[in-house]
């Protein structure tokens, strides 16, 4: 599960208590991206785009950080 650090929509209590409930995905994990907003797949690479890619290809390999 990504999350942003700076997200005005997203609490991290809502994200804490989904991950609490996905009780079958035993290799769910938060990753949270520094200084992202909620719009972190818009945001410039500084602020957390190339983060989000990178988490995202590495999901899809099958790798983890």
């Amino acid at each position: 599960m990504l999350a942003s650090e700076r997200d005005f929509w997203s609490r991290p209590a809502d994200r804490d208590k989904l991950k609490q409930d996905l009780v079958h995905a035993p290799m769910a994990k938060v990753v949270v991206i520094p200084n992202s907003t909620h719009f972190v797949h818009l945001d410039r690479p500084e602020h957390g785009r190339q983060l989000l890619l990178n988490e995202i290809v590495s999901f899809i390999h099958g790798q983890s950080h």
